[in-house]
Formats: structure tokens, sequence, C-alpha cells
């Protein structure tokens, strides 16, 4: 994202003559900055950037006031951030988007604006950046510019913001030198100033959750192709336990091993196998395949499950109650006594709701 974006702000004295740094719109009255970039300045002049003609005066707020000077013994960049209020909100000015409140491990591949060289007509600059370490109190992270890529990073920078992959803003660039800052995460900013954990985005699902998470619905509401079709695709992206699991249970449709075509029940077992082998002391599936091997038509030597009968049956034994009443639903096994058992305990969830 090289563009400059439309809720990047200069930051100027009251007159207008002297530029201090940067900020963004946060809410459509609200921008965020760096403490020294305001320091001593109860009022300041905001511009959007590159447009002289578009500017607001703004009532500053220190949030932290932490020193910006690296070589200071008490230095703590990730305490640098101020509040600008503005009268109203700026005419075909929007908030910035926000990022997730996730870490920046080493390495992450950042943009930063700023208006470097104290003129105000500028449009503000872009400088790519990389995280190289946290500091030693995980309030910010020390990045440093890309060689080769633009401008470098450089004082004029601070109070503006970092941006990911997307766009989004991520954290705002404080302590800005020669090719080196340090960057204030979201988790920090919102530490100081609490507005902003409700604007910030949630962090993405990793991929299949959600299908794993519907699946599952769609899968106690007796709706077996939609569920066996969400959760083919958790196993896709998850690979776990849970959705290996819960795919097999969905492929019964309802009906016991018993009742299964040879094919489908061998598929049954090998998704049920997957899912033992991802969580060796999982009590649900081993009552699974427990069941499938007491009420189904497969030898269990056939099964290549690896573990003794009787260890399984043992382990079926610490099944949650929850996890009973869905085997002992979707999984109908009447000739098995371990489905006896579980029935009987999952009607423990019935009496509790």
């Amino acid at each position: 994202m090289s563009t400059v974006p439309p809720w990047l702000l200069q930051v100027s004295t009251p007159d207008s003559l002297s530029v201090e740094g940067a900020a963004f719109l946060v809410t459509a009255t609200q921008a965020l900055t760096c403490a020294h970039v305001v320091r001593g300045l109860p009022q300041v002049r905001v511009r959007a950037s590159g447009q002289p003609y578009r500017e607001w005066d703004g009532l500053t707020k220190i949030l932290a006031d932490g020193k910006t000077d690296i070589y200071e013994r008490d230095h703590r960049p990730g305490a640098d951030i101020a509040l600008i209020d503005l009268p109203h909100p700026p005419r075909h000015l929007t908030p910035a988007p926000l990022g997730p409140p996730t870490g920046l491990p080493p390495g992450t591949e950042l943009g930063a604006f700023g208006f470097p060289g104290d003129n105000p007509l500028t449009l503000g600059l872009w400088a790519e950046i990389r995280v190289s370490r946290p500091d030693f109190t995980g309030e910010c992270y020390q990045v440093d510019s890309l060689t080769g890529h633009g401008p470098a990073i450089s004082p004029g920078f601070s109070g503006g913001p970092a941006v990911d992959s997307r766009g989004r803003v991520v954290g705002m660039v404080t302590a800005a030198r020669r090719h080196t800052a340090w960057i204030i995460p979201l988790t920090t900013l919102a530490a100081h100033w609490q507005p902003l954990a409700s604007l910030v985005a949630r962090p993405d699902p990793e991929p299949g959750t959600r299908e794993l998470r519907q699946g599952v619905r769609e899968l106690g509401h007796g709706e077996y192709d939609r569920a066996a079709e969400l959760l083919a695709r958790a196993v896709d992206s998850l690979d776990n336990a849970d959705s290996h699991y819960y795919l097999a249970l969905a492929w019964l449709r309802g009906l016991g091993p018993h009742a299964q075509f040879t094919e489908r029940l061998a598929a049954v077992t090998r998704r049920a196998h997957r899912a033992l082998a991802r969580e060796p002391d999982s009590p649900h599936t081993a009552a699974l395949l427990t069941l499938i091997a007491d009420d189904g038509h497969l030898p269990y030597e056939d099964m290549g499950i690896g573990v003794p009968l009787d260890q399984l049956r043992a382990r079926a034994r610490s099944c949650s109650p929850e996890h009973a009443a869905e085997l002992s639903t979707h999984c109908p096994a009447p000739h098995s006594p371990t489905w006896h058992h579980l029935a009987r305990l999952g009607r423990t969830t019935e009496t509790t709701s």
C-alpha cells in the first residue's frame, strides 16, 4: 500500500510553520499520534496529507509520555501516545482500518507513512520496514528500513501509522531515526486508550475453524450431508483430531455401524483412526472406534487400529457427557455395552441443562 491513505494527517504547530510529525484518524473526530510530537502544544493544526486548504485545529491530550530518546536510561518508546480531538468530523476523511491485535514476529514486513523534511505541502512519504525485535518490555518493536526499497524511515514519521500488506494499521511509529524506529502495536495503544480495543479487528480465525464450528452445528441438527461438506473442508485446512472425528460421525448419517455398507464403514473407521493418531488419548475417539468394533461387521484385527480393544474400551469410559450424548445419538449401537454406558452418561446433560 504505497498510496497515501485518506486517514493520514500531518501535524503542525498552530501557526502551520513547523511540521511536528504525523497522525492517523481512528474515529470520525479523533486521531492518534506520539506524545513527543505534540508535547508542549495544547493545540495543533492537522492537515489532510498534501492538501493545504483542508486543515483543522485540534486539542491534544497526552495518554502516555514516555522517553523518546533511545539513549535515555529509562527509554520507553511504547509509552509515547497522545490523542488529538477535532471539533467536527473532517469531510471526505474516514477512520483508518485497524488490523487484529496480534503480535509482530521478527521478519514481518510493514509499511509506514510520515512527513520528513518539515515541508507542510508534502503528500507524505511511504517507507518499507521490517520488524527486527521486540523491546525488553514487550510494549513495542524495533523496525529497520528495507534497503533499496524507496525512502528510509526517518524523523518525521513519528506518530504515523505502520500498516500491513492489506493496508490495515497495526501500530504507530515512534522514536524514528535514520533507517530505524520503533512500532507501538495496537495492543499497547489500546492499553493506554481503551476505546481503541472496541475498534480493532478481531484476529482472523485459523482457516477451517469456522467450517468446523458450523459443521458440528449442522451435525447437531441432523443435517448430515451439509455437515459432511463443511467438515471435509475443515479436514483439508486443519487436519486435526476434532475435524476427523466429527467427519466420521457425519458419514454415519445417524445410523449404527451394523447398518452401514462395508465400504462406508471402512471409510468411517479410517477417519476415526486418523483422529486417534492425532490425539491418542481422546476418550470420545476411543469410544467411536469401540462402537464400530462392537456393533459393526468388520473384525477388529482387520481395522488396523494398532491399540488393543480393551484399552480403547477403558479409555472410552472417560468420555465427557457432551461427547457421550453426541455419540449415542449419531452412532446408535445397541449391541455394544459401551453404547449403553454412553447413552446413560449422555442423558445427564439433559438433567443438568
